[in-house]
């Protein structure tokens, strides 16, 4: 799901919550622009498209359906088993648990993929 975590829809999270499915899609309305975001689950791949709004910061959660050992954005490696990677920008900060991957992210155009 795609949730505001701020007033204003200036921060949101997008945690999906998979079960069973393998594809997802969905463009969700704010006051700051349209949301939209996909996903795509494999045995060897999760992928997250996401166009966010300006004047938003997302918390983007990649789920962890299978033991990834890296994620990438826009082509660019942000974590690894060995933890979070700096240096991407619009990319800040990184967490894990047993549950998602975390990152916070900047307005734009995203390509998130695990593997």
């Amino acid at each position: 799901g795609v949730r505001p975590t701020a007033p204003g829809w200036t921060q949101y999270q997008v945690a999906p919550l998979l079960g069973p499915l393998t594809s997802v899609s969905a463009t969700v309305p704010s006051v700051r622009g349209s949301i939209s975001a996909s996903h795509t689950l494999s045995a060897t791949r999760y992928t997250l498209a996401l166009t966010s709004p300006a004047g938003t910061q997302a918390l983007v959660a990649i789920p962890r359906k299978h033991p990834w050992t890296s994620v990438t954005a826009n082509g660019a490696t942000v974590w690894t088993s060995a933890g979070f990677v700096s240096g991407v920008a619009g990319i800040t900060a990184g967490t894990a648990d047993s549950q998602y991957i975390r990152f916070n992210v900047a307005p734009g155009t995203w390509q998130f993929a695990a593997q």
